[in-house]
């Protein structure tokens, strides 16, 4: 059996089949592997079709817990106070980033899994990282890319009440959602998949139906919150804590009427992986 990512793998897939109810009666087809994952070609209910692969909400990986661990160990550095219960949150959190409470849907044309990648926060703003040195900021994070998704829809308000200018609109571009489909063909596949969404409380709706309204504020008002000190990374934690306690109530009330482990066979010989 081929090797996948984790959020991508068989078991990731099982959740989401079970999760998503635009996955209640999956076309068999419509899966593909590629490299060392899998994608399924997602078409909503307005008939736009996208590819759908799997992702980690909350970054907590080797490479983000080092980052942590620096500005856990430059508090104690300053303070002489050592944090044995932060670094044991975070070594928690970290036990959690390939855990399926972790793992969510999200469209890839267009190379929107590698914005959120490269999302950094500057002066109180959320921003897409693009030229130059990597700052130790990108934490790939849930609630920054939701903030970043969410000026999308504001924005398309915005000129659908005003004339926006042509300057307006490529300072908008220019730091959006669509900054990678903008590099390629795919921005019309990923700006015609996400103008069909009345605003974020849909997309997330579709996305990440385990969170709740008052959850998505506190995310959206979290996404520009940099992370630079001991209270940052707590209060981030924290978020990310009750993230997957959300996901966790949500998969327990889920009633599962489908033939999961059919279907997964189904994918299994339709892609040649038995």
């Amino acid at each position: 059996m081929r090797n996948f990512e984790k959020d991508s793998d068989l078991d990731a897939w099982r959740s989401y089949l079970i999760n998503y109810r635009f996955l209640e009666n999956p076309t068999i087809k419509n899966f593909k592997s590629v490299g060392n994952r899998l994608f399924y070609k997602y078409k909503n209910n307005k008939e736009v079709e996208i590819t759908l692969s799997g992702d980690c909400s909350f970054n907590f990986n080797e490479k983000k817990k080092k980052l942590f661990e620096d500005i856990i160990r430059h508090y104690e550095d300053k303070t002489g106070v050592k944090q044995s219960d932060t670094r044991n949150k975070l070594l928690a959190c970290c036990s959690n980033h390939h855990q399926e409470c972790n793992f969510a849907l999200m469209p890839v044309v267009g190379g929107m899994n590698n914005v959120k990648g490269k999302i950094k926060i500057s002066n109180g703003k959320v921003k897409v990282h693009q030229l130059g040195r990597q700052p130790n900021n990108l934490f790939d994070r849930l609630d920054s890319f939701l903030s970043l998704l969410n000026e999308f829809y504001n924005f398309r308000k915005k000129c659908n009440e005003f004339n926006c200018s042509l300057k307006e609109i490529g300072e908008y571009y220019s730091e959006s959602i669509f900054l990678e489909s903008l590099k390629s063909e795919n921005f019309t596949i990923l700006y015609d998949f996400l103008e069909k969404f009345t605003d974020i409380n849909e997309y997330v709706e579709t996305f990440y139906p385990w969170i709740k309204e008052d959850f998505l504020i506190k995310l959206l008002k979290s996404g520009a919150d940099d992370i630079e000190t001991i209270e940052d990374l707590e209060k981030y934690m924290t978020l990310a804590q009750e993230y997957w306690q959300l996901y966790d109530d949500y998969n327990k009330k889920v009633k599962d009427t489908k033939d999961v482990e059919g279907i997964i066979e189904a994918i299994k010989k339709e892609l040649k992986l038995s």
